[in-house]
């Protein structure tokens, strides 16, 4: 595995435990934004292992596309799931530029999603 992918790895497993933990202790915007980090750094180690590159952005469904080029079963896993997608998306802006709460059973859908992710990709299921 390069360097880059092995960064990537660490990062999104590092982001993973992050959204856990501040949910645990109740700080839901915190735990949506790195959820959404991680869900974005696990796409793009799958595009970087698979393509040799990923599109510079940070937009989720953009990624999915991308990811459904080299697989087309990922479309169907993100479609039936494009709600908390677009949940996680705004996770990201939301909490740079916008105040916003989530609910708790928005939050849990997100970390659901991202274990989901996680085992579709081979990483541990949590």
């Amino acid at each position: 595995m390069s360097e880059t992918l092995k960064l990537f790895a660490q990062r999104a497993e590092k982001f993973f435990r992050e959204a856990l933990r501040h949910f645990e202790e109740g700080d839901l915007e915190l735990s949506a934004f790195f959820a959404e980090q991680s869900a974005q750094l696990l796409l793009k180690t799958y595009l970087l292992k698979h393509t040799g590159t990923f599109p510079q952005t940070h937009n989720l469904h953009r990624l999915f596309r991308e990811a459904a080029k080299v697989d087309a079963t990922w479309e169907t896993f993100y479609r039936d799931r494009v709600s908390v997608v677009d949940d996680l998306y705004q996770a990201y802006f939301t909490s740079r530029y916008l105040p916003f709460e989530f609910e708790k059973e928005a939050v849990i859908r997100m970390l659901e999603f991202l274990k989901d992710l996680r085992r579709r990709l081979g990483g541990s299921p949590s």
